[in-house]
């Protein structure tokens, strides 16, 4: 705690004295995640129960302090970076033996350089930030490179999205323009993943028939190989419409979980699960036109996989998808996001795939469907200029699969806000939510800006 008190007063000693109050900013925030597995399992909406024990999977108590410096070095050139500094308490009540200090976290959160106008056509981006593709805010066809971060998912956008490490240049000309990215390390969304009775070699007891045992994730090594690349062309179009063709070369940021037999010291047959993240490409368009006083949206993709044929049944097949909506102000208080998408994967045998995963040992596995059809939608009311309500969710319609997010935004003053919600993730088993279902959470946060 001490840490927090010294930084934030030479912080905010610096925002007070600065000639230019603007460089300097921040905010100090308060949080509790309550994890809600428990009950709802007990009410037969979950599958599986979360970790027993006390304290669960997303019972979080902390505080976050987040640092800003965003300034003009010149006309030309800017740099914009905060950092943040996290103590999370939950973590010394569940092992009395663990130390504050342990516990306190320290990481940059966005940090880059901004270079505009060279050549009078060119505009640059370099250093951690956030990379958003197609223009769907959630469930579109090309948004595949800003990494999701379920684990601290809660209202505002720097919960649930990652920045990465990357460089963007813009060309602009008069009726076309171009955006090429280059990111040097993969970066994967942060699911926590947890399986149930999955331990290590040396936990497997002589007397178990069968251990399970959950390899690390594989990690990219920082390699010209292992870089990432993509170019968009943004070209406008009649009827005040814009139109985009995208092209990206780099990993998927969900794992696909290898499995593998083997057997243990003892003698006992062992099951070795091991994530690993595999190459994509994406081939895209997008195209945004108005109508009716709305925002219409069409997206399209190709992604395709190192499984084109739909022979290997750990790796995802390559896949095409169509995503069309809307968002409109309905009134000036209520605004209103609808989108369809539908995937088709390519060369899938759903019997196949169900054969081969049983063999493997997967018990807990979920078969796709060749045809996929979900339903996003997000509503947000405002019943006054201090106080709204915002619910969204991203919804499987044939599985009944499905993310929300509801929570309440309430301003009080100027420098303080107050956010108080759930995160609900409910899926079949082997599923991205299924899996998730643990992380299901009430969020609680108290946020002072300065």
């Amino acid at each position: 705690m001490r840490y927090f008190i010294l930084i934030y007063l030479i912080f905010l000693s610096l925002n007070i004295y600065s000639e230019d109050n603007s460089i300097f900013s921040g905010y100090l925030m308060s949080y509790d995640y309550v994890d809600i597995t428990e009950p709802l399992y007990d009410a037969g909406f979950f599958n599986t129960k979360s970790a027993s024990g006390e304290y669960l999977l997303q019972d979080r108590v902390g505080l976050r302090l987040q640092l800003r410096v965003s300034t003009d070095i010149t006309k030309d050139i800017s740099v914009d970076s905060s950092i943040n500094f996290e103590q999370d308490v939950t973590d010394t009540k569940k092992d009395p033996s663990t130390a504050p200090s342990d516990n306190f976290e320290t990481y940059f959160k966005e940090g880059f350089i901004s270079i505009r106008d060279i050549l009078g056509r060119i505009d640059a981006k370099i250093g951690r930030q956030y990379i958003f593709w197609g223009r769907f805010e959630w469930g579109g066809g090309l948004d595949v490179i800003s990494p999701w971060d379920f684990e601290k998912m809660s209202a505002e956008k720097e919960n649930f999205r990652a920045a990465l490490d990357s460089a963007q240049m813009f060309v602009n000309f008069e009726n076309i323009s171009f955006e090429l990215l280059f990111v040097p390390i993969f970066s994967p969304s942060r699911m926590g993943l947890k399986i149930s009775d999955t331990h290590y070699e040396s936990d497997c007891s002589e007397d178990a028939s069968l251990c399970l045992v959950q390899k690390e994730g594989e990690a990219k090594p920082f390699t010209l190989e292992n870089s990432e690349f993509g170019i968009r062309a943004t070209i406008n179009t009649p009827f005040d419409s814009e139109t985009t063709l995208s092209w990206f070369k780099g990993y998927d940021r969900t794992f696909s979980m290898f499995f593998e037999q083997k057997v243990a010291s003892n003698g006992n047959t062992m099951i070795v699960f091991t994530p690993k993240y595999l190459p994509i490409q994406l081939f895209g368009l997008d195209t945004e036109f108005s109508l009716f006083g709305s925002s219409f949206i069409l997206e399209g993709s190709y992604l395709k996989t190192d499984d084109s044929d739909g022979e290997n049944i750990f790796v995802k097949n390559s896949r095409a998808k169509a995503s069309f909506g809307f968002e409109s102000d309905i009134t000036g208080d209520l605004s209103v996001m609808l989108v369809y998408s539908f995937t088709y994967l390519f060369d899938y045998d759903r019997q196949k795939d169900y054969d081969g995963r049983y063999e493997a040992g997967d018990r807990n596995f979920y078969v796709e469907r060749q045809m996929q059809h979900e339903l996003v939608y997000r509503v947000r009311y405002n019943f006054s200029n201090e106080f709204s309500v915002q619910l969204m969710q991203l919804f499987n319609i044939i599985d009944l699969n499905f993310m929300t997010l509801a929570f309440v935004n309430w301003q009080i003053g100027s420098n303080l806000k107050i956010y108080s919600g759930t995160v609900v993730f409910k899926g079949k088993e082997g599923t991205r939510f299924g899996r998730l279902e643990n992380q299901s959470r009430f969020f609680f946060e108290i946020k002072y800006m300065f």
